[in-house]
């Protein structure tokens, strides 16, 4: 990951998002140790970037065994689209478990990553399910 500002690269184990683990954050290294992907799977990759003055830019890049280093080109990169059947499902559990931190199930609900579980994270659900 490279950036001119704060940035967090998230990868998943598979193109489960929930599985998403911080791989490489810019505000110290900025390179991640080697994670080994198999190809023709799909996986679930998300950048964090806080734009800061002027010019903004952020990339991602990887290498292997027959490619060089190189930025991922977007045609190896498709949107993820939430379940609509989801939110109908998220909605009504994040009410009834007044999220919280200690709380399991809250855990993988903070949609933004910032650490807490809370309206904005409802908020970034409903989102990306009305897109």
């Amino acid at each position: 990951i490279a950036s001119d500002a704060n940035s967090e690269l998230w990868l998943s184990t598979n193109n489960n998002p929930a599985n998403a683990m911080l791989i490489a954050y810019i505000s110290g290294n900025p390179q991640s140790s080697p994670k080994s992907l198999v190809a023709g799977q799909k996986y679930y990759i998300e950048v964090l970037h806080k734009a800061g003055t002027g010019n903004d830019n952020i990339s991602v890049s990887w290498q292997g065994p027959a490619l060089s280093q190189q930025v991922i080109d977007g045609v190896y990169l498709s949107p993820y689209l939430y379940n609509f059947r989801d939110y109908s499902v998220f909605a009504p559990q994040w009410r009834k478990t007044n999220c919280n931190q200690s709380n399991a199930w809250c855990s993988g609900a903070d949609r933004d990553r910032d650490g807490n579980v809370g309206l904005d994270d409802l908020e970034t659900f409903a989102e990306w399910w009305l897109l």
